[in-house]
């Protein structure tokens, strides 16, 4: 019987102007397709949206989408992207003066959320705060299985272009820090695309935008044709996971 079944969507890129596209597809009408199905067809207890949640950090953009994750009436947790104004996020949606490490926790596990977000780069950062607050919540949760989730991905997803903008700062302290505390899971968003990996015994997985995909392998920049998507997760009293990428046409 399942413990827990999360909902991630990730890299929505909500414009201030409504009809905007990225990558030829309306970022509003798509995410609003996705939350649509997800709400239709599949049961979840726990949202996480894991990064660029805007294109462009307008107030207009997350007052937008707040109003879209209020309406699935299910808890949600919000994490910033590169192309989040983390200023402007926090105040719609509500955040703490210092909101990351956050942490969730049920039954058998901790979910921690991270901010990767480094002002005015593409590329991810975790600080020496972030990682030594990191460091403690998983000293003190050795008791429980944990799962980290982030915007940029913290290992390569065999994209070079996107390989050169992953987390950096930080990156090798990070994935210490899942070997020695026996992480079983870090999930990121960021590349567009459905990724998985094992490293160390954790498992590394990235899911596909609300919007546009980006295509896998490549060398540049390169767009996939492929529907946007999220990715389910049910996290099990027998202390192990699944997860499941669902594609909206």
């Amino acid at each position: 019987m399942f413990d827990m079944k999360l909902l991630q969507i990730s890299d929505t890129h909500i414009y201030n102007d409504p009809s905007k596209k990225l990558g030829g597809v309306c970022t509003r009408d798509s995410l609003s397709a996705v939350l649509t199905i997800a709400r239709k067809e599949h049961e979840f207890d726990l949202v996480i949206v894991t990064g660029d949640l805007s294109m462009d950090g307008s107030i207009n953009s997350y007052n937008w989408l707040k109003l879209q994750l209020d309406s699935l009436e299910t808890p949600y947790h919000v994490l910033p992207g590169n192309h989040d104004n983390l200023i402007n996020l926090k105040d719609i949606f509500g955040l703490k003066v210092e909101p990351y490490p956050d942490l969730v926790q049920f039954q058998h596990w901790n979910i921690l959320l991270l901010n990767t977000l480094k002002k005015e780069s593409v590329h991810g950062s975790l600080g020496k705060r972030q990682l030594a607050l990191l460091a403690d919540y998983l000293e003190r949760g050795q008791d429980r299985k944990t799962a980290i989730f982030m915007h940029h991905p913290a290992i390569e997803v065999g994209s070079n272009w996107l390989d050169k903008i992953n987390l950096k700062e930080g990156r090798d302290n990070f994935i210490e820090l899942t070997e020695q505390y026996h992480v079983d899971l870090v999930v990121a968003g960021h590349v567009h695309q459905e990724s998985e990996s094992i490293l160390n015994s954790t498992s590394f997985l990235t899911t596909p935008s609300t919007c546009a995909q980006f295509k896998p392998m490549s060398h540049d920049f390169a767009l996939d044709d492929v529907a946007p998507a999220f990715r389910l997760f049910d996290f099990t009293k027998k202390k192990s996971f699944s997860s499941s990428v669902i594609r909206v046409d």
